[in-house]
């Protein structure tokens, strides 16, 4: 009989009743039955989805069309402020002028926006307030000169309080009104607004500052300074001063602490602040014998260098201590070539092998010259007197030698005019007026080599010529050093060359 009987039987069989099932278990069997059907999270999840679909749609619609719907109230409020028309103009002029007691001419503001726009307008509004001030605040000062003077600030601090108290007027009376016709309450806004925007609060305490910096901070700091002694020396007043013996390590180190450091960087602070080797000294101590190059390698880099660097930094120093000497060198060896002492190959090796930059050999080399072993040294300006006065060349001879040296046309006609007094007081202390003539030297060491002359006849020769007996010591070595005519002698000290 379906659900809660079970069916009859036959015969002697006993009838049997069925148990009756739990309707909690029932209800649960069902509820797991749909459960393992998925038919419950198939529902939650369509619903969830469903709802943040409509969420999203919702949010996407609201936010195109605020947007429309707020441009439209933007638009409203502009339209009702006027901003493009006269009165708007009128209007910020007499705010301005209630709310800052400066005179704002409407009239003119009014002109400048029909001629220029709004920008016009403003540009006149703001050239109105910056006058304004600088003309009150210039009050009490000379053009050109600031002296010290009160009178500005007094000025400006007056212009601070004439506001405040236009606009707590505007509050005050604001409150008497009935709520119902109070149509100056937005006035207090305007005041606030305008104090924020000029940021004349921070302007009243840049003011102020000095007066308050001056009169209650400073003796307040100076107080409290000499009651708890809080200053501290820098870090390196700490070092010279342990370095001096006036402070013992242990209070060094307790203020160095106090300052944030630590043991080890105290110790790189101590090293760092005593004061370095400068190369100079260190080259005075290595010529008295007390410094060698390791030591002063060492004492160098004491200065935060590393060893190459040390290294390359001492041999520059020597380098330049001993750069005067090499140039006096080269410049005696040049001397000594112009001199005809030594060879165009022996300056050239001097050059070559100084220490010196390719630079300043290169100049040595132009100061040399490129005519090698032609390089002869020229006749002294009184060797060409006595050689004219001798006879051995003319006057044309002598002025070329002159225009040669660098004198002048004058110059030279001068030299000429002298050389021709000496020639002719010459002549008057010979007497008779007549100019000797001598053998050139040519002629005497042709005469010598050939036999006609000895050499002391010889060197009679070159002392009329006016040599000195130094330089006919060097022309009898001269002449001697070719084939010796009979009976000629080698003067003793003098080689061969």
């Amino acid at each position: 009989m379906g659900l809660f009987f079970s069916p009859p039987t036959d015969g002697d069989t006993p009838f049997e009743y069925g148990q009756v099932p739990s309707i909690p278990d029932l209800a649960q069997l069902k509820a797991e039955g749909e459960k393992a059907a998925g038919w419950w999270d198939d529902l939650v999840n369509k619903f969830r989805h469903s709802v943040w679909d409509y969420f999203t749609w919702a949010v996407t619609w609201l936010a195109g069309n605020f947007d429309e719907v707020f441009a439209l109230i933007v638009e409203l409020l502009t339209a009702m402020q006027g901003l493009n028309q006269p009165g708007y103009f009128r209007l910020m002029g007499d705010i301005l002028g209630d709310l800052l007691g400066i005179e704002f001419n409407s009239d003119a503001i009014i002109a400048s926006f029909r001629k220029g726009g709004s920008l016009a307008a403003m540009t006149t509004v703001g050239g109105d307030l910056l006058d304004t001030l600088s003309s009150e605040l210039k009050s009490g000062l000379t053009s050109g000169v600031i002296e010290p003077t009160l009178a500005p600030a007094k000025t400006f601090l007056g212009f601070l309080i004439s506001f405040a108290v236009r606009q707590g007027n505007v509050a005050f009376f604001s409150e008497l009104l009935p709520e119902e016709i109070d149509v100056i309450k937005g006035f207090r806004e305007y005041g606030e607004l305008l104090a924020r925007n000029l940021g004349l609060g921070r302007l009243a305490r840049r003011a102020l500052q000095p007066l308050i910096q001056t009169i209650v901070a400073d003796p307040m700091q100076w107080s409290i300074n000499a009651q708890f002694r809080p200053k501290l020396l820098s870090e390196a007043q700490y070092v010279k001063a342990l370095n001096r013996g006036d402070l013992t390590r242990a209070k060094v180190d307790r203020w160095l602490s106090w300052l944030g450091y630590s043991d080890e960087m105290i110790e790189i602070l101590i090293q760092d602040s005593a004061r370095p080797w400068a190369a100079n000294e260190l080259l005075e101590l290595a010529r008295l014998k007390q410094m060698d190059d390791g030591t002063a390698i060492s004492l160098l880099q004491l200065q935060g260098i590393d060893q190459g660097t040390a290294t390359q930094s001492w041999t520059a120093a020597k380098g330049q201590a001993v750069s005067g000497l090499v140039h006096r060198y080269l410049e005696d060896t040049l001397s000594q070539f112009r001199g005809g002492f030594i060879s165009w190959e022996d300056v050239r090796t001097a050059i070559d092998e100084a220490a010196i930059l390719q630079e300043e050999k290169l100049g040595y080399y132009s100061i040399l010259g490129d005519r090698g072993d032609k390089f002869w040294r020229h006749l002294s300006e009184g060797e060409i007197e006595r050689a004219y006065l001798g006879g051995i060349i003319d006057m044309t001879t002598a002025q070329t030698y002159w225009q040669r040296l660098g004198y002048a046309p004058d110059s030279i006609q001068t030299l000429t005019f002298l050389l021709l007094e000496k020639q002719a007081a010459g002549q008057r202390a010979r007497g008779g007026h007549v100019a000797h003539k001598h053998l050139s030297e040519a002629q005497l060491e042709k005469a010598y080599q050939g036999g006609i002359l000895d050499l002391a006849q010889l060197q009679a020769g070159w002392t009329n010529l006016g040599y000195s007996p130094n330089d006919q010591l060097v022309l009898t070595a001269l002449v001697t050093a070719k084939t010796p005519a009979p009976g000629a002698t080698t003067l003793p000290g003098l080689t061969t060359p």
